[in-house]
């Protein structure tokens, strides 16, 4: 049973009089959402778009309409239909030549205007190489042939300026299929605009800029790699700025940042947005995505900054990322930080290139460097830890002595009960955002409700949030008032409970700050900040407010929520900017609702700190009152969220479907198949059964495939396969008049040969495969040794190979030494005299047990719908199975729809 504590009251004569509930919200609420407002605004503020090349003194500038043309040109046809540029297709052809031609524009307007202060070189590199792709854990081998990148290097023209260079890199080519104008060519337009800019700039440079136009991104970072493994320039790099996009819209984050050097160039930007607690969520890999960034830092030793726009990403990688939806001022605001960043990164000031020995810039652990910004660029901070050590100890003895000034040591355990109270009452958030998402998700079975606007979850799970930490901090303070308390008792035990509160949070903090510190963990800015603004506000109202008194005084509340406010709403927003839209496509086993709700309240917490002392304020009756409004406000928001009529997605936040129509040219007559992926946890069945009625085979269900590495029907999207919840629908049997053109798709053996001694078999996997883009084969051996350049995991392991090409290219070759048991030995050696004549008879166990099974599977490069429309309207142009069936599939789907519509063509091959 629970002691009660008496508080013994002060004489009423004592106690200053205090304004009532209505009063105060009424006085407090408006401060609140003004500067919730104004830590928005100032967000979401982009530069305004200039249209002009030069400003009226004659200074080169950012031109985002330029910028904006560049995109226009590359992403859509001269009819203004969407232009799909797909590494393998003749668009990438396009989009070479088209870059090539605009840099040759450029250089041309510089040697008119500046003579020979700066040089631009032009290199269009083509080439081949091999590499690893480990993707959460799955790995896959890359082969890529032939595939390009436009090389563009501004110096000033001697030797020794070219010794050192910054490489800024974007990808040309878009994803299957997308258009892909904000990913990523509105990196591509500000290189382009950067390039004239500088080059145009009468001041000379004291280290080169590369600017990579890579050709091969999308298809698992292949040109990234064939830049820093192959390139002449290469060993000139000393730091990299990768510039990519996964929204449409708003400031660019940067979202790794591996170098002091480069987080110090970021602070000479005009805008700059980043956190060092984006670098740690992103390397925890809570964020499942990649960028060619991992290529330089892996096969370069490089550092630098990546960074992205990522406002409004429900566009990301569909249909709809066209260029009439990129954000007005966006490029503005990439494009001026860009040129402020190489700015400094080319002139004395900094450290690239002008130490003695010129190294790559060294990197940095997120705990070294710690860094924020806020106020929409206004305010930036950057330091060390040893610095961090000082400043976060130095809280820690501020916060000590506070403390221990402050607090009542008769009434200790309430003080230390006040502190508890403050985890506890995070603890209770927590809880509560979290039954609110089981309700919603698993109760209601209605998944991602706030998926539809970045800022919904605030709505869904602020209410239940709230409560949690109120209902938490109510059963503390029943501990410390007394039963049937007169007025003037609960009056100041409210007034005790409250300021427990205030200074709870004062050592809740100072902990959190100093023991984040010790573990390394660079974000715990976040909590140093919280201790530094609390122990701001204790000092004003204990010193300054309420001198002698241990009562909150109302003005504390403005002092103690106006930088959380300021600085908390943005960090929330930007935080649920990046996780809402990305989140919802993290796959079908992801909890998606109960990370949303967690992030959410985890970081919303430390932006309204003064809710906790403000339960107390009013007394016990008021506090209840609270809870039961935070109750009614969680009830309804789940049955607002939750009911029939509301809809998870719409056209402007679509459902993402991935479809492939399958040939499987290993029967006869080849059958098809139709598999769907849905990538988030909303189900999927009954859209799939509506959207294939009459389309799919006589009586025919589609069966759910669980995923897997020896599932061969997605091989062709290995390794993000994995994480897809896949369905199988059988399709009407093959027209007879129907004649495959894929005949010539074939992997067979050659240079095979059996050595007796080893019991291994060598020989050369070749694939043909003319008019097919991104093939792929997997197999289970135990590889002794192959043409690849690591060694493989030895055992009898699943490997998957996949090869991209450039433009022409139809075949790619695997060469392979296999360490055989003596049964597959014997049946190899078996097989091998059937094949010379020497045997007659025929067995399929044999067949299986002696030969390489390899499942394998390419993309119709004129089959993605609807990328590869026009082809269809060229006259003599083949039947494509594939595109007749996704014309019909693709007007039943709804509208709040967007399907990824592949034709692919698939089989097995015994070798």
């Amino acid at each position: 049973m629970s002691k009660t504590v008496t508080i013994p009251v002060k004489p009423a004569s004592t106690r200053t009089r205090q304004w009532g509930f209505l009063s105060s919200v009424a006085v407090l609420l408006p401060f609140v959402v003004g500067a919730a407002y104004l830590s928005a605004h100032l967000h979401y503020s982009l530069p305004t778009p200039i249209t002009t090349p030069f400003a009226p003194d004659g200074t080169p500038v950012f031109n985002e309409a330029k910028a904006m043309e560049y995109i226009r040109d590359l992403s859509t046809h001269a009819d203004g239909s969407p232009k799909y540029r797909i590494v393998g297709t003749e668009e990438m052809v396009e989009t070479d030549r088209y870059l090539l031609a605009a840099v040759e524009k450029i250089k041309e307007d510089v040697v008119l205007n500046m003579g020979d202060l700066h040089q631009i070189e032009v290199w269009h590199q083509v080439g081949t190489g091999t590499h690893l792709f480990d993707f959460m854990g799955k790995k896959v081998w890359k082969q890529y042939t032939n595939i390009t990148n436009v090389v563009v290097r501004l110096s000033d023209g001697t030797p020794e300026g070219k010794k050192n260079a910054v490489l800024v890199n974007a990808h040309t080519d878009s994803t299957l299929p997308s258009p892909g104008a904000a990913d990523d060519l509105v990196g591509v337009a500000t290189m382009l605009e950067t390039i004239r800019v500088m080059a145009m700039s009468p001041r000379r440079l004291t280290n080169a800029v590369v600017f990579l136009f890579n050709g091969a991104e999308e298809s698992l970072q292949d040109a990234s790699h064939m830049y820093i493994t192959q390139h002449s320039t290469r060993n000139t790099i000393k730091s990299v700025i990768n510039l990519e996009a996964c929204g449409v819209g708003g400031p660019e984050i940067v979202f790794q940042a591996t170098s002091e050097e480069m987080i110090r160039a970021l602070a000479h930007t005009p805008r700059p947005y980043g956190t060092v607690l984006a670098t740690e969520v992103f390397s925890s890999g809570l964020i499942v995505s990649d960028t060619d960034f991992r290529q330089f830092a892996q096969y370069g030793n490089l550092t630098g900054l990546d960074m992205a726009l990522v406002q409004n990403s429900y566009l990301y990688h569909t249909r709809l990322d066209l260029h009439e939806f990129i954000e007005p001022g966006a490029l503005q605001h990439m494009g001026e930080n860009t040129i402020a960043l190489l700015e400094y990164l080319t002139s004395n000031a900094t450290k690239l290139g002008n130490s003695p020995n010129a190294p790559r810039l060294p990197h940095a652990a997120s705990s070294e460097t710690i860094y924020f910004s806020g106020l929409g660029g206004l305010l930036f901070v950057i330091y060390t830890k040893a610095q961090a050590t000082v400043f976060y100890g130095t809280l820690a003895a501020i916060s000590a002595i506070l403390v221990s000034s402050r607090v009542d040591w008769k009434r200790r355990s309430l003080y230390l009960a006040g502190y508890i109270g403050i985890g506890a009452s995070l603890v209770g958030a927590l809880i509560g955002a979290n039954l609110a998402a089981f309700a919603g998700a698993i109760v209601m079975n209605k998944s991602l409700t706030w998926f539809r606007h970045e800022h919904l979850p605030l709505l869904v799970y602020g209410p239940s949030a709230f409560l949690g930490a109120a209902l938490t901090q109510r059963t503390i303070s029943n501990l410390y008032r007394t039963p049937f308390a007169t007025p003037a008792q609960e009056l100041q035990e409210s007034s005790l409970l409250e300021h427990a509160a205030l200074v709870g949070q004062v050592v809740h903090y100072a902990l959190l700050t100093l023991l984040g510190h010790s573990v390394g963990l660079g974000s715990s800015y976040l909590f140093g900040v919280c201790s530094l603004q609390s122990i701001v506000a204790l000092l004003l109202n204990d010193y300054v407010l309420s001198p002698g008194q241990r009562r909150v005084h109302l003005l504390t509340y403005f002092f103690g929520q106006a930088s959380p406010l300021l600085l908390g709403v943005e960090g929330l927003i930007g935080l649920l900017d990046l996780f809402v839209p990305l989140t919802g496509r993290m796959g079908a086993e992801a909890p998606a609702d109960f990370i949303i709700a967690s992030l959410t309240t985890a970081v919303g917490f430390m932006a309204v700190p003064m809710f906790l002392p403000f339960i107390h304020r009013f007394g016990p009756i008021a506090t209840s009152r609270i809870a039961i409004f935070l109750t009614f406000a969680t009830a309804g928001s789940l049955g607002w969220f939750t009911r029939p009529s509301w809809n998870v997605f719409d056209a402007a936040h679509p459902k993402r479907l991935l479809v492939l129509h399958m040939e499987n040219q290993t029967t006869t007559p080849p059958e098809f198949h139709l598999h769907i992926a849905s990538i988030d946890g909303t189900p999927s069945l009954d859209l799939i059964v509506d959207s294939t009625k009459s389309l799919s085979a006589e009586n025919a269900v589609p069966v759910n495939v669980a995923s897997s590495d020896y599932n061969p029907d997605w091989i062709i999207l290995y390794p993000i396969s994995s994480f897809m919840n896949n369905f199988k629908v059988p399709l009407p049997p093959t027209p007879s008049s129907y004649q495959s053109p894929w005949g010539e798709f074939t992997v067979f053996a050659d240079k095979s040969v059996l050595n007796s001694v080893k019991r291994t078999r060598s020989l050369d996997i070749v694939m043909t495969h003319p008019s097919l883009i991104w093939p792929v084969i997997a197999f289970e051996a135990d590889v002794v040794k192959w043409s690849l350049p690591e060694p493989a995991e030895r055992g009898s392991i699943r490997h998957h190979v996949k090869s991209v090409a450039g433009w022409g290219v139809s075949e790619f070759v695997l060469s392979v030494v296999i360490e055989l048991t003596k049964e597959q030995f014997d049946a190899a050696v078996r097989e091998n005299q059937r094949e010379k004549g020497q045997r007659a008879d025929v067995s399929t166990e044999d067949m299986h047990l002696g030969r390489l099974k390899i499942d394998y599977s390419g993309l119709d490069r004129n089959g993605m719908f609807p990328a590869s429309s026009r082809h269809e309207e060229v006259p003599g142009a083949p039947f494509k199975p594939g595109m007749s069936f996704f014309k019909e599939f693709d007007q039943r789907l709804p509208p709040e729809v967007d399907a990824m519509l592949l034709s692919a063509v698939a089989g097995v091959a015994y070798i």
